[in-house]
């Protein structure tokens, strides 16, 4: 049997709206194309993410972390792997 996961008509479109307007890299190192603004700016735009479509933020919440954990933990060289892929 294999597995599949099914998304709402729309949703893998509006995902890449979403990164394609750069809203998921706000928190982001600039160095690998992030916005490094200050988390303040990012609440509201989480907020309004998260009011409007939780399961969408959610996919969003976990490249946010593992990108954080990786900006501040990783060697160079794994940032350079990474980064590039999650902010």
């Amino acid at each position: 049997m294999t597995a599949s996961v099914k998304t709402p008509k729309g949703f893998a479109q509006a995902y890449k709206q979403y990164i394609a307007n750069g809203w998921n890299a706000m928190l982001g190192n600039p160095d690998f194309d992030g916005q490094d603004l200050p988390y303040t700016a990012a609440i509201p735009v989480h907020e309004m993410l998260n009011a409007a479509k939780p399961k969408l933020a959610f996919n969003h919440h976990v490249d946010r972390k593992c990108g954080t954990c990786v900006d501040k933990h990783a060697t160079e060289q794994l940032k350079a792997l990474y980064l590039p892929k999650l902010d």
